[in-house]
């Protein structure tokens, strides 16, 4: 049977309701408020043509996405945003030591917003001024920019069809005012967010940003992801917000994640579903509607930071801070996402006491749970800063010079006679020179996981005191047996004098929290800081005997160390600098082995070269190696084995230069040339691999270890995570 000419599909009816010219428009408002069976034909026509095309149908419908600038998509005239998720609400009221407000469980709690503040994904957001309290009860409040930004993972529901003002929805009406979902990102200023909420609410600290997706998914689209409501209402709805249709399609289950884009990479962060809402988006609609107020086409509200229970949702007081170890970095351009929460159990506090990896720039960044109950500023850091450094690196600058001394003095002793009296011939005196590095070498390590586990506060001053003791009793010795039982338990407690130890206990605190020395809310600066990362001498002690000369050349190993130290820190790079010093100590040993007894002048000279270009590298290793350690156990081992191995050059060198090889130690500095060339080759193949490896995991090659790894077990990866990056 042919149809009849007269006769019209009933799709092609509703088609010739719709406005073609409405596609021509900068925004989408015209077009929403067709009816939703024009909309859902208008999508399903498009979901037909699209994918079948012809070339010649591409190019005269399709645009290039180079010649396309995105915007919002909607012409908006109100913008609201809802709290809505219970662990959220649950985690802020925590933040100030409170239970949930009754009043939360009757209605969707919201606040009015800015609709200049709407922003198109992908615009750059600035960083807000606004005023901020002190660390303390009675400091006086700035006007200062923000240095707690975050921004919250939601959905927009942008409205479709009006509401005349005085009119109230009927829950059961309220897909019919729904265009679509869009990704919405709340951008908030914590500390300023913290000064308004007291007297009122929100202002500044919501109203300078809120970005979201220019693409709109249709209600009709979102159809087959309709689901129930995974959480219980207790105690049940009011009449007019409870649900009265099919429960089976009274919300969406849409799956959320939040991620982190650097260099072309992106590192997953945290995963949710909207199904995980307390109140439903129809109930959120309802509620905009239950005053009477109007609806208008355009109208959009964000669901709120969306969070449930799982102890992967990072969030809720605890925002994940961001920060380079490049000066400024997170102060000038720093983001946190403040992702999605979870309340505030065991398996929480285990997950924010555990550090996350990401990449900025080309440098180490750690993402850290951190506690924004106290802000801070830079001044504040760098008193607290300040006062470590004069209180405790002051001491362990004094523990470690004497500790030095008191090793070396045997060499001094030796000049006063040490071989004569207790009769140590022939190669007597290298054994007692071993000794020491033998036993420091096998204790090593395990003293300093040990310190980690006892606490410095109470392990460091009792090696003082131990290591005090023995350096006394050393000066009672009358045998070589004696003196190498001595120099064997020196090396094991490797501290110094009794007085520095009395000094240790009373001085190291067992954490920032305990520093007599700080204030409360430099404590607190303290620990938040590590959450961003985290004198005597014994009796037979002899200096004066050392002539000007002799020291001239170790006083210029020691300024040029601190200056290679400081350039280190400065540029955040150890690699590079050891490569750059060490050439200096091969150059100044090679001319100490090649260079003959007639030039005396220029061998000293050489040792300007030599002794900067040792002593300034060795600390870099130390510090390389930490750097590059995930946690604070592995830090602790880390520093302990490259003691340990540095060690093992005291064992070597007593046999290396002997008695018999004077003056001219050729043998000596010749090993000790080829030692250096040595560790030039590694730190260029440390380099080389470590450069190599980043850029492996930049292209993804190591994501495999994720597989089947849940995120608390991601987390204990530690270095291995492929988002881990080793510093050069």
């Amino acid at each position: 049977m042919v149809p009849s000419a007269r006769y019209k599909h009933p799709a092609d009816v509703v088609m010739e309701k719709v406005d073609t010219s409405s596609f021509l428009k900068p925004a989408l408002n015209v077009f929403a408020s067709t009816p939703q069976s024009t909309q859902a034909e208008v999508r399903a026509r498009l979901v037909r043509f699209l994918p079948s095309a012809s070339e010649a149908d591409k190019e005269k419908y399709f645009i290039r996405l180079s010649q396309v600038t995105n915007h919002l998509p909607m012409e908006t005239a109100n913008f609201s945003d809802f709290y809505c998720s219970l662990e959220h609400a649950r985690n802020c009221s925590e933040i100030m030591g409170l239970e949930v407000n009754p009043n939360w469980y009757c209605i969707p709690s919201v606040y009015n917003g800015r609709t200049s503040s709407l922003r198109v994904s992908g615009q750059p957001i600035r960083r807000p001024w606004g005023v901020i309290s002190g660390p303390g009860a009675s400091s006086q409040a700035t006007w200062s920019r923000s240095k707690r930004l975050d921004f919250e993972l939601e959905m927009g529901v942008f409205l479709a069809k009006p509401l005349p003002a005085g009119q109230t929805l009927d829950i059961r009406n309220a897909k019919e005012h729904v265009f679509g979902f869009v990704i919405l990102n709340d951008w908030s200023a914590r500390d300023i967010q913290g000064f308004e909420m007291a007297p009122l609410g929100p202002f500044h600290s919501k109203g300078f940003g809120t970005t979201i997706s220019p693409w709109i998914v249709t209600i009709d689209a979102l159809s087959p992801v309709e689901c129930p409501v995974s959480i219980p209402q207790s105690p049940p709805p009011l009449p007019h917000l409870a649900w009265k249709g099919d429960s089976s399609n009274a919300t969406w289950d849409i799956e959320l994640s939040a991620r982190i884009l650097r260099k072309g990479k992106t590192y997953h962060i945290t995963s949710t579903n909207l199904k995980d809402l307390y109140w439903t988006p129809y109930q959120q609609l309802t509620h905009l509607a239950s005053a009477g107020e109007g609806l208008s086409t355009g109208d959009i509200f964000g669901t709120g930071t969306i969070s449930n229970d799982g102890s992967h949702d990072l969030g809720g007081p605890y925002s994940n801070d961001a920060y380079s170890i490049r000066k400024g970095w997170y102060q000038n351009h720093g983001i946190c996402p403040y992702l999605v929460s979870k309340r505030m159990d065991s398996r929480r506090k285990e997950a924010v006491g555990n550090a996350q990896r990401a990449v900025v720039e080309d440098t180490k960044v750690v993402l850290k749970a951190t506690d924004e109950r106290i802000p801070w500023d830079e001044k504040q850091s760098r008193a607290v800063v300040r006062k470590f450094d004069l209180r405790l690196l002051s001491l362990f600058t004094v523990i470690n010079l004497f500790s030095f001394i008191d090793r070396v003095n045997i060499g001094n002793a030796r000049l006063l006679g040490l071989e004569k009296d207790l009769g140590l011939s022939g190669l007597r005196f290298n054994i007692a020179l071993m000794c020491l590095f033998v036993s420091y070498c096998v204790v090593e390590l395990p003293s300093n996981i040990l310190c980690k586990i006892v606490g410095g506060h109470i392990y460091i001053p009792t090696l003082v005191l131990c290591f005090g003791i023995i350096t006394m009793l050393t000066s009672l010795v009358e045998q070589k047996g004696g003196l190498y039982a001595c120099r064997f338990l020196l090396g094991v407690f490797e501290g110094v004098s009794v007085i520095l130890a009395v000094v240790a206990f009373i001085s190291i605190p067992s954490g920032p929290e305990t520093a007599r020395f700080l204030t409360e809310s430099q404590k607190q600066v303290a620990v938040d800081r590590m959450r961003i990362d985290s004198a005597g001498t014994t009796e037979h002690s002899r200096t004066t005997f050392l002539r000007l000369r002799v020291l001239l050349w170790k006083a210029a190993a020691c300024a040029i160390s601190i200056v290679v130290g400081y350039i280190s820190d400065c540029y955040h790079s150890r690699g590079w600098v050891i490569f750059a010093t060490v050439p200096f100590g091969i150059a100044g040993m090679g001319m100490l082995e090649f260079l003959p007894t007639s030039m005396p002048g220029a061998k000293y000279g050489a040792l300007y070269l030599a002794a900067p270009g040792i002593y300034a590298f060795l600390p870099l290793w130390l510090a390389w190696a930490v750097n590059n350690a995930a946690t604070p156990t592995v830090k602790a081992a880390s520093a302990g084995l490259v003691f340990t191995v540095g060690s093992l050059g005291g064992i070597l060198a007593p046999w290396v230069y002997l008695p018999g090889d004077g003056p001219n130690y050729r043998t000596g500095h010749a090993i000790m040339f080829a030692f250096l060339f040595g560790s030039w080759a590694m730190c260029i193949g440390m380099i080389i691999y470590i450069k190599w490896e980043n850029r492996a995991r930049e292209m993804g090659k190591r994501d495999n270890v994720l597989e089947g790894l849940g995120p608390e077990e991601q987390l204990e990866l530690s270095s291995r995570h492929p988002a881990f990056r080793y510093a050069v």
